[in-house]
């Protein structure tokens, strides 16, 4: 499931009455939650200057679930090194 951003900086407040979003989650054993900032999807770089895109960071994070989150860092830093 996902959960869709409000769509404004953290820090910067255009005017004082606009305020995030509160969400419940409900949470089952095993669940596990990834947060993360438009920085992992929008960044360039690697050996063909390409950007990771929200479709490549999807897919990756679907592929390396199901793995020990130790081997999740592993392996989603490495595909982020080679791809940004």
């Amino acid at each position: 499931m996902r959960y869709r951003p409000d769509k404004m900086p953290i820090g910067i407040f255009i005017t004082d009455n606009q305020s995030f979003t509160n969400q419940e989650i409900e949470l089952e054993t095993d669940d596990c939650i990834y947060m993360f900032s438009d920085g992992y999807i929008d960044q360039s770089g690697g050996n063909k200057g390409k950007k990771f895109y929200s479709k490549s960071f999807k897919e990756l994070l679907i592929k390396i679930s199901d793995k020990a989150m130790s081997q999740q860092k592993k392996n989603s830093l490495k595909k982020l090194i080679l791809i940004g």
